[in-house]
């Protein structure tokens, strides 16, 4: 058996290619010929689908800056396959994939074109990053924690988050970090009580929105505006903001001196 036989997964393939008959591969081609035979019955059967549409997927998502690697790694599809969906084997003459199995045209229409598809160094905008960081502080994580966690100090966390552009690598480990501890409380996790007021005053100094007001809004989105009181962007939003005697969000004060406008025009 060779080193390339060797590497291929338990299953189908190994009994295929390679003449294994190993009880795991003999279970793997039963139950394929169950499913294949069940699926004739019931007129489902569908061994290939038309790789055309994948290979045009497969180019879109380059086009917007995902690399064939990349889309390898997200796909869980071999380089190997997806070079000869892409290109063929011009060497041996062969053309482009025109069918496919259908198992691995769901595995590459799944990659979505987005920035945390991009490989690790590509540059990104950094709106989103800058919001969690900001959000965890604000609920009490001091800059140094948050750095250790993701291999990186304090200020280097907060110089990084306060450019415009961050790469996507160090996107979607503040990403990950934000869904690890957004709902956690830093006391249970080793942090001082004063390390934490420290970090909260710093938030409130800055007007940093916690990660509750961000529920239901794109964070990053940059034309989206954290929901301070429930209600911001409306007339009832900024009366909510004199109720709780917190200062009127953009959002709140824009609608309130539309309304204020409205009013006077009406009076004249």
């Amino acid at each position: 058996m060779t080193a390339i036989a060797t590497e291929r997964p338990h299953g189908y393939t190994r009994y295929k290619a390679d003449g294994c008959r190993c009880y795991t591969r003999c279970w793997a081609v039963a139950e394929y010929n169950d499913r294949r035979e069940r699926a004739i019955a019931y007129g489902t059967w569908r061994p290939f689908v038309d790789a055309q549409p994948v290979r045009d997927h497969v180019n879109n998502l380059r086009r917007c800056g995902i690399g064939q690697r990349r889309i390898a790694q997200l796909s869980g599809v071999s380089g190997n396959t997806l070079t000869r969906i892409l290109y063929g084997a011009p060497a041996k003459g062969l053309a482009p994939t025109t069918r496919m199995r259908p198992e691995i045209a769901v595995k590459l229409m799944a990659v979505r074109p987005g920035p945390f598809a991009l490989a690790d160094g590509i540059d990104i905008d950094c709106t989103g990053s800058a919001r969690r960081v900001q959000a965890l502080v604000a609920i009490g994580w001091p800059q140094e924690h948050l750095g250790a966690r993701i291999g990186m100090s304090g200020s280097n966390l907060i110089a990084s988050v306060k450019q415009r552009q961050i790469t996507a690598g160090k996107a979607r480990a503040i990403a990950a970090l934000y869904l690890l501890l957004e709902n956690a409380d830093p006391l249970v996790y080793g942090v001082s009580g004063t390390s934490r007021l420290r970090a909260v005053l710093l938030a409130e100094r800055n007007r940093w929105a916690k990660p509750a007001t961000w529920d239901g809004r794109d964070i990053d989105d940059a034309a989206a505006f954290p929901d301070w009181t429930g209600a911001c962007g409306t007339v009832e939003g900024f009366t909510r903001h004199q109720q709780q005697n917190v200062p009127a969000c953009w959002p709140c004060e824009t609608a309130e001196t539309a309304a204020r406008a409205k009013a006077i025009g009406r009076a004249a």
